[in-house]
């Protein structure tokens, strides 16, 4: 029974990846639904306009010579699933979803708004939750402005969200335990960020190398952190607007090289006791 259900959800992620791989050429205007996997599962990919919507697919699968129709979940969406879809313009994923892997939306330049699931729901597990985001998934989303961090997720990979110039914030959840290099590199839109309670549980490398570098309109930093966590190479490098940045626990135990360089407007910096 556990290989049976092991195999259905490979074929999900596999079936994703097919459905994106048939379609990439077709206008946006098409949909899905006219391509049917060899494996009995409907179609769950919807495409409409310039919108996509992430759904269940329903699967026929025999049990003990039994038919049975099961409503399964998206649980992965594959690398470069979506990438380079110009015109697509907002992302709704109804299905509860584990991870989304390495250039999954790069380039989607005309992207403005993201919709994650907030929590899943499924049929032998129900604590299946976004926990993963990974390398360069939304590089160059030029007009993203808007996404959904769940407070399930624990690692954002470097590059996640790369040159995403419109975003103007991001409420990073309290879950979070990684940040990868260069993370939000280029994030010209940024105003203010708020380092998590959790940064750092997994070691002092929880916030990578250059992660909001040439934010350029970020104004504050508060570090909520209550593990010990290293500041990295030019974590904060070229942030011009930087005025404030505050440690409300003392728990960063190294300040690296270039993290601060470049930050102008910055009036006073109160060096953490954990530093003395």
């Amino acid at each position: 029974m556990q290989n049976s259900i092991m195999n259905i959800v490979k074929g999900v992620v596999v079936i994703l990846c097919c459905l994106c791989t048939v379609h990439q050429g077709h206008g946006e205007t098409a949909r899905y639904a006219s391509c049917y996997p060899t494996d009995g599962s409907a179609p769950y990919v919807q495409v409409t306009g310039s919108n996509i919507e992430v759904t269940y697919v329903t699967l026929v699968q025999d049990f003990y010579d039994k038919t049975r129709m099961i409503r399964m979940p998206v649980i992965y969406i594959c690398e470069n699933a979506f990438r380079d879809r110009i015109k697509l313009r907002c992302i709704n994923i109804l299905s509860p979803l584990v991870r989304i892997d390495k250039l999954a939306f790069c380039n989607c330049i005309a992207l403005d708004s993201v919709y994650l699931p907030v929590s899943g729901s499924y049929w032998y597990n129900k604590s299946l939750a976004l926990e993963t985001i990974g390398e360069n998934v939304f590089q160059d989303c030029w007009k993203l402005k808007y996404i959904n961090l769940p407070v399930s997720l624990k690692t954002i990979k470097r590059c996640a969200f790369l040159d995403c110039w419109s975003l103007p914030a991001i409420d990073i959840p309290y879950t979070v335990t990684t940040i990868g290099d260069y993370a939000f590199k280029n994030c010209k839109s940024l105003t203010s960020i708020v380092i998590s309670t959790k940064l750092g549980y997994m070691g002092e490398d929880g916030l990578g190398e250059g992660i909001f570098q040439n934010c350029t309109a970020m104004e504050t930093i508060e570090f909520y952190n209550k593990y010990n966590l290293k500041i990295k190479p030019l974590a904060f490098d070229n942030c011009k607007s930087l005025k404030t940045v505050k440690f409300n626990y003392n728990t960063i135990v190294l300040i690296d090289s270039c993290a601060f360089r470049g930050c102008t407007s910055l009036k006073k910096f109160t060096i953490p006791a954990s530093l003395t």
